[in-house]
């Protein structure tokens, strides 16, 4: 029997939504210099989750329901923890896109209008086919790779490679409290991503999530690493976006095009892709129980969360 072969699109998709708000957030600026660690215990500890959880994902979401009301119990149970956790996951993406843009980007601009536009994508994302969510993350990522290349090539020649550490430092508690910061921005967004491939992949899913998973790692570490080399890592964590500042060093011809609007692109992308991969796992989960009324799910989430932006 033949498997049907996972492509670059899942790899894509599951890179850009371990990136997620995770390279505007920056949890390593808590490590006090404990970079190689926190980078380790990012990279193990998602492929730890994504590779243990996807099979009993596969298991929980893709096995009938039957007749069985024990079975529908504790599925809806789960369904129900694992859409709030989706729902979590879009809010932190939306909530931590729009403070940046505010801030860089359309610092005069409503906030209400940037978080109803953002959302607005969002839900159309999270509306796409399987084959329409592909493409669009295969897109997305293209730009993301080229934009993070170029912006770490053009910024060579302002790196201090002395700000980079020479050897593995002693485990620390600052870095036991990072990692426990990742954890709850990046390994708890692994278990949501989890659920989107148990629904939607065929069997052979673990290798494009667990590959995708640690692209998006070291996609990361290159970000990380770029703003480390500019600025070093007790001054980069001071800076409420360090990637960001980083590229708006270098800059190209006599009038100075600076670059850093590649690096909005990359973290538009990153949240674009983990919200609207969050708000699909909403609809496919309710679809699961009430398959004709799902189509409105992620209106509905999309509006849930914005009434957040207006209350909060």
């Amino acid at each position: 029997m033949k498997t049907k072969r996972i492509g670059l699109h899942k790899i894509a998709l599951a890179a850009l939504f371990t990136v997620g708000s995770v390279l505007i957030g920056f949890p390593w600026r808590e490590s006090e210099g404990q970079l190689p660690w926190v980078a380790f215990i990012s990279l193990i500890g998602g492929l730890l989750t994504v590779l243990l959880l996807y099979p009993a994902a596969r298991w929980i979401w893709r096995s009938p329901l039957g007749n069985s009301r024990w079975r529908m119990l504790w599925v809806g149970a789960l369904s129900l923890l694992l859409g709030g956790c989706a729902f979590w996951c879009a809010w932190t993406g939306c909530r931590d896109y729009v403070a940046f843009s505010r801030r860089l980007i359309l610092p005069e601009g409503s906030r209400f209008l940037q978080a109803l536009l953002f959302l607005s994508c969002a839900v159309a994302v999270a509306r796409l086919t399987d084959r329409g969510m592909d493409a669009f993350a295969l897109t997305a990522f293209g730009v993301a790779v080229i934009s993070v290349t170029v912006l770490f090539l053009a910024g060579l020649s302002d790196f201090q490679w002395d700000f980079f550490p020479k050897e593995l430092p002693e485990f620390s508690p600052a870095a036991e409290a990072c990692a426990k910061t990742l954890g709850r921005e990046l390994l708890l967004p692994l278990a949501v991503l989890t659920v989107y491939f148990a629904l939607t992949s065929p069997r052979g899913g673990s290798v494009a999530i667990a590959v995708g998973t640690g692209v998006g790692c070291l996609l990361l570490f290159v970000c990380v690493t770029q703003a480390i080399l500019t600025f070093g890592a007790s001054y980069a964590g001071q800076l409420p976006y360090p990637y960001a500042y980083s590229t708006r060093i270098p800059s190209v011809g006599r009038y100075f095009f600076r670059l850093e609007g590649f690096s909005y692109l990359v973290n538009y992308a990153a949240c674009l892709i983990r919200c609207g991969v969050s708000l699909a796992v909403i609809r496919r989960l309710f679809a699961r129980f009430f398959p004709r009324r799902a189509g409105v799910v992620p209106w509905i989430a999309g509006a849930a969360l914005l009434i957040f932006f207006v209350i909060q």
